[in-house]
């Protein structure tokens, strides 16, 4: 990966963005009608309506925890709801490369859409396989990449509209589900064993077969599967965003959109990053497996420079922003129809879906880290603590302090909370683990040393939670 590369790229994306306000700022002080460059998204529209309030969700289908914030988002009345969907970088690389797959540390395994499908075929064949052979066979008439994209984007969207849906006709509260096609992320933190097929892992479920008509990234879907000719963001009255997937979403436009009802948006729900002053319960590099540092939370490594591009734009914006740590989420170890109903999500799909998940050959860890952020989000005022987030827009590095740090302090806490000892008496794991977390500390050491790696910093807020035996999640009191 070209770091010169992606700096320029961030610079230049700054660089317009700064450009861009410099107009804004100059035609509204010499007192002319401001025309945005896009009214697309902002002019009257009456042939839509829309509710009092909208939660945009950026995800993917990877993990069943984004379908649980959905619900939860479903239950809220009088609220819109865009479900955002990114897609994993498989579909930006153009080919496998010669060489090896695994890039330089924490910087994930690079193959293409056919060298993945392939490896699926070979992972899979022990295993039945017909409701997905049929699925594939449906798209079967174009190239791998788009093949894999659309039946992702097709398979997506009848997905959410049932787990919305179903919450929506038990409340019966007003509100409507837009479905958007995202970005494509950046980094696979995964070896092409071991990433999870999601065609595979639903193809089991009882779905509609609804196809859309665009994969055209930016495009927002109505429930008919058509796109939208406007949608007029300017008619809510409170908006809020989740960060419970990749930010490959958040292009220059969506920017623009965000910036003109910048005074709308109520606050953003970050679920990601670890704590500085404990041990990590992130896995870090995992040979032949996983290719990450243990403070690189995948929703923020999936695309580091949208991370950056979206949490300098909260900044900017001063917008009231909630982290969620990682280290906040249970293992849920109940059965999934007690945990859902717990937390007030009731219903035979999501609870099928969830089976389908959790009880697949991948054996995902048990951790509904999205659920989190949903119950911030949809808590009127969350309790909170000041804190300070750091991260950088090369590694996806996400690390939640005392908001008086500097990023040496909190590099200094990190290191007294990790091992780096390697113990010959301890299994080959262990002694990995402790290897890889050599190579995160001294790649950390470096932030402020070179100039291909872009460090950043943000007061937030941060929300802290318990539960109890039964994962009944509730949001920390205050003392």
């Amino acid at each position: 990966m070209n770091h010169d590369s992606q700096r320029d790229d961030l610079q230049l994306w700054q660089g317009i963005e700064r450009l861009c306000n410099l107009i804004e700022t100059r035609v509204v002080k010499s007192n002319e009608s401001f025309v945005p460059l896009d009214t697309f998204f902002t002019t009257t529209d009456e042939s839509t309506k829309y509710a009092n309030k909208l939660i945009i969700s950026s995800g993917d289908i990877s993990d069943v925890d984004g379908f649980f914030a959905l619900a939860k988002y479903a239950q809220q009345p009088d609220t819109d709801v865009i479900f955002v969907m990114n897609f994993p970088a498989i579909l930006g690389n153009q080919k496998t490369p010669t060489g090896p797959e695994l890039n330089e540390a924490g910087l994930g395994y690079t193959y293409d859409t056919t060298t993945y499908l392939n490896a699926c075929t070979e992972s899979l064949k022990s295993l039945s396989t017909l409701k997905y052979n049929e699925l594939l066979k449906a798209y079967s008439t174009r190239p791998d990449k788009e093949a894999f994209r659309a039946a992702l984007s097709d398979m997506a969207f009848n997905i959410c509209h049932k787990v919305f849906y179903e919450q929506k006709n038990q409340k019966k509260n007003g509100g409507n589900l837009f479905f958007c096609i995202g970005g494509i992320n950046s980094i696979n933190p995964f070896s092409k064993e071991v990433l999870k097929n999601e065609l595979f892992e639903y193809a089991e479920l009882d779905i509609d077969k609804k196809r859309l008509l665009t994969t055209t990234e930016g495009d927002i879907i109505d429930t008919s599967g058509r796109s939208m000719s406007k949608f007029v963001f300017a008619s809510y009255n409170n908006i809020k965003i989740d960060f419970n997937g990749s930010m490959a979403w958040f292009s220059p436009e969506w920017e623009k959109i965000l910036h003109e009802v910048r005074d709308k948006i109520r606050g953003a729900y970050v679920m990601g990053g670890v704590y500085s002053d404990c041990s990590p319960q992130t896995m870090p590099a995992i040979p032949g497996v996983l290719n990450r540092f243990s403070c690189s939370t995948m929703n923020q490594l999936y695309s580091p420079i949208g991370t950056v591009k979206f949490m300098e734009f909260l900044k900017s914006h001063t917008i009231k922003t909630f982290i969620i740590s990682n280290n906040e989420s249970c293992n849920v170890k109940v059965d999934y129809k007690g945990f859902l109903t717990n937390n007030g999500i009731e219903g035979d799909f999501i609870e099928k879906i969830s089976t389908a998940y959790y009880e697949s050959h991948y054996k995902p860890p048990r951790k509904p880290f999205d659920l989190y952020a949903a119950l911030a989000l949809v808590a009127e005022t969350p309790i909170s603590e000041k804190c300070k987030v750091f991260y950088d827009s090369t590694f996806g590095t996400f690390v939640i302090g005392d908001p008086a740090n500097t990023w040496e302090s909190t590099l200094s806490q990190i290191q007294k909370n990790i091992s780096t000892i390697v113990n010959p008496a301890e299994s080959e794991f262990l002694q990995n683990k402790a290897r890889s977390f050599q190579t995160e500390l001294a790649t950390l050491a470096t932030f402020d040393n070179i100039r291909s790696t872009s460090l950043y910093s943000m007061n937030c807020y941060n929300v802290r939670f318990i539960s109890d035996a039964t994962h009944k999640i509730q949001i920390v009191p205050k003392k």
